[in-house]
């Protein structure tokens, strides 16, 4: 696994500049890309399918417990936070993508101090809190943080003795290629990718996945082409964008993430 430092990316991920959003600003509900450019990792787009992915994707000597008012994170780890149970409010999908900031270094614990997405400023606000803080306002389970993040190994100047910042072999889902949307909810995999043919078309989140067929919906039947394109713009809607799906729309969604695996 090739390593990078990432001392500065706390002051990087304040200051940097990402799909044309100006410094401090970042599209909502985006934080794995984010994260991936703070860590100023190459090529510069984000191959994890959400943020929890990012976790459970990691070897496990890459994921390090987090103990309240005990463990002082090195500065430009990755901290994860976990899937939500449900729906925070009708129409919700993103509960299960689970959220990643990136540390500064300072505080002990859960009141360490993180760079995030979506902060206390607001939604599409880069800005400094505590972990405790985090949790408190995204209602996430606290998961640990990472000194692995989408298949770099996390180096940083402040790396305490005691942690673990060994190589391990990255995981590796699938040798296919695949097209991924722009900000890593879904990726879609072909079985012949030069014709894109949709016989098996695999929908990623959360680390889960469904194999995509004909879903009869009413009295409809919507194809694997059609559901991909229901996604694409539930996925341009849950990014903060004006796009708006149909009652219809939401439940094919819907029906989709609960069959995940």
């Amino acid at each position: 696994m090739p390593s990078i430092d990432v001392t500065n990316a706390p002051d990087r991920f304040l200051n940097m500049s990402v799909d044309g959003y100006s410094p401090g600003h970042n599209r909502p509900g985006n934080c794995a890309r984010w994260t991936y450019f703070a860590i100023n990792a190459i090529p510069n787009f984000s191959p994890l399918p959400s943020a929890i992915a990012a976790w459970n994707n990691a070897a496990m000597k890459h994921r390090h417990a987090i103990v309240d008012g005990k463990t002082r994170i090195p500065r430009g780890m990755v901290v994860a936070l976990g899937a939500l149970g449900g729906p925070r409010w009708p129409g919700d999908v993103n509960y299960v993508y689970g959220d990643v900031v990136v540390a500064t270094g300072e505080g002990v614990g859960y009141d360490s101090i993180v760079i995030a997405t979506d902060s206390l400023a607001g939604a599409g606000r880069i800005g400094r809190m505590t972990i405790r803080q985090r949790i408190a306002q995204t209602g996430r389970p606290l998961l640990g943080f990472l000194s692995s993040y989408g298949g770099w190994q996390l180096t940083s100047l402040t790396a305490a003795a005691s942690t673990d910042l060994s190589v391990s072999t990255p995981i590796i889902r699938s040798t296919t290629k695949h097209e991924d949307d722009d900000i890593m909810r879904f990726t879609v995999e072909y079985d012949d990718p030069a014709k894109k043919t949709g016989k098996h078309v695999t929908f990623w989140v959360g680390g889960r996945s469904i194999m995509l067929a004909p879903l009869k919906h009413g009295s409809k039947t919507y194809s694997v082409d059609a559901q991909i394109k229901i996604l694409r713009l539930w996925n341009t809607a849950t990014s903060g964008s004006a796009a708006t799906l149909t009652t219809t729309q939401r439940q094919i969604v819907q029906k989709l993430t609960r069959r995940l695996k």
